[in-house]
């Protein structure tokens, strides 16, 4: 992806962490990556934010306990027939496998990666995310 697109909000990385230390953690990592990220308080913000353009979404597990993540779904459901939105999901590998299962399920375009996850596999699933995102741009 060429840098000027990188600073395209179609580009964009919408983050929904599970703290606010792992807000901070992947917003540091995906800025210092030259990735433009944004980062929504919970899953009603990321669906507004996904009403307006992505490039890909990365969130945790904890995000299927929010209130709103089927405000997320649907917005995902929305998107246009060519748009198929890449989604990076963090699931703790103590934690129950359903979760993960149910966003297989739910979600179209998902790469699901264990947390703790080295900074390398992360960033290297986000800009695979995002150049899946581009070849849709371009097929649009």
């Amino acid at each position: 992806m060429p840098a000027d697109l990188a600073e395209s909000d179609e580009y964009r990385v919408l983050l929904l962490p599970a703290t606010r230390r792992d807000a901070e953690a992947a917003g540091l990592l995906l800025r210092a990556a030259k990735l433009k990220c944004e980062i929504c308080q919970d899953a009603r913000a990321l669906a507004q934010e996904i009403e307006t353009a992505v490039g890909a979404v990365l969130l945790t597990d904890a995000a299927f306990q929010d209130p709103h993540i089927q405000d997320t779904l649907e917005a995902l459901g929305r998107q246009p027939t060519w748009s198929d939105v890449p989604a990076v999901l963090l699931c703790r590998s103590d934690y129950r496998s359903d979760i993960a299962d149910n966003a297989l399920r739910l979600l179209r375009n998902v790469t699901v990666l264990e947390r703790p996850s080295s900074s390398r596999t992360l960033l290297s699933s986000v800009k695979a995310a995002l150049r899946a995102r581009e070849r849709q741009y371009q097929m649009r």
